[in-house]
């Protein structure tokens, strides 16, 4: 037969079976004189109501209310415990969100300064690139300039050849008429000189100023830690234009 001492103990080793929640020690105390109150009361009731009963008879009954005591501590128990599993889960779970919140905040603060210092390499190199670019772009104009002129030049030397051929022709003949024509060459030769010759010290002069400019944009270049990197793919940049002239 089951008494008060067992169902306490009983009840004790429920709780502390219990290793996921903490139950408060005030609850314990405060069930245990609940069910020690209630026997109580059960013991006088039945005297009570029952006096004829025999001592056997007693204790039987007082073990049935007993196990139904036990039934529904047990059974209140199990609700509590099961309050207080959702209210420590609720718990873990507000614990959690603010230490994922805290530290989503700071990767997120880390991810935004290391997303402006890239945008911020990014926008030096399109500088770097595109002055690079221009460069590239003059010495184009250079080459075609001096294309220009050695083609001009082959012109020159071919008018001073026929200039030439037509002086021995003339120098064959007699007469202020053809000497009169020959000054008038002569004058056209050295017209035409001067000019080439003015044409010659612009273009050096021009080359001059943009090989100074080129050789400040490749010191700049060679401190630039991504120097290597434009390099090369100013070598497949500089291919492209020589195919459209």
């Amino acid at each position: 037969m089951l008494n008060i001492s067992d169902l306490k103990t009983d009840l004790q080793q429920k709780f502390q079976a219990v290793d996921s929640i903490e139950v408060p020690q005030k609850y314990i105390s405060d069930l245990h004189k609940t069910i020690k109150t209630l026997t109580k009361l059960l013991k006088i009731r039945i005297r009570t109501d029952m006096p004829q009963l025999s001592i056997n008879q007693f204790k039987d009954t007082m073990s049935e209310l007993i196990k139904i005591s036990k039934q529904m501590a047990e059974q209140i128990l199990h609700k509590q415990t099961q309050s207080l599993q959702e209210t420590q889960r609720q718990n873990d779970l507000e614990k959690r969100l603010l230490f994922l919140e805290e530290n989503v905040g700071s990767q997120l603060k880390e991810l935004t300064q290391q997303n402006i210092d890239l945008q911020n390499q990014l926008d030096s190199m399109l500088r770097v690139k595109e002055e690079y670019e221009n460069q590239q772009l003059k010495l184009k104009e250079i080459e075609l300039q001096n294309k220009q002129l050695k083609h001009e030049k082959d012109q020159l030397k071919s008018q001073n050849s026929n200039l030439q051929s037509l002086i021995r022709q003339l120098k064959e003949e007699k007469g202020s008429k053809i000497e009169k024509k020959l000054k008038t060459l002569k004058e056209e030769v050295s017209h035409v000189s001067q000019d080439y010759q003015k044409k010659l010290e612009e273009r050096d002069t021009y080359i001059e100023r943009l090989e100074k400019e080129l050789q400040i944009v490749k010191s700049e270049l060679e401190m630039s830690e991504d120097y290597k990197m434009l390099t090369q793919s100013s070598k497949k940049l500089s291919k492209s234009p020589e195919k459209q002239f």
